[in-house]
């Protein structure tokens, strides 16, 4: 005589298979969870100042080294001029002249 365990099978199969929807309902929350969460971002004010600091020294750096390629330009051409007076006065600014 054969015995068959077919209905205890059939209850193991049903059973891993609720298990495997279970799962895939869990993994599905949690991906929906984590996509409905959005980062901040907090920035502090030194932050802040810093930022606008080095946006500012960029701006400086970016004209002083256009001031400087055109100054080289002139004095490639033969065209600049040395302003006498100017550096006169500069000079003599650092300069401790006892009199």
């Amino acid at each position: 005589m054969k015995i068959e365990n077919n209905s205890l099978n059939q209850m193991q199969a049903n059973k891993a298979e609720s298990a495997q929807q279970v799962e895939k309902q869990q993994k599905q929350t949690e991906h929906s969870t984590r996509t409905q969460q959005k980062d901040t971002l907090e920035v502090s004010e030194k932050a802040r100042l810093l930022s606008k600091a080095r946006a500012a020294v960029d701006g400086v750096e970016e004209s002083r080294a256009q001031k400087v390629n055109e100054l080289k330009e002139l004095v490639n051409q033969g065209e600049y001029k040395v302003p006498h007076e100017e550096l006169a006065i500069r000079l003599a600014a650092h300069i401790d002249i006892k009199r």
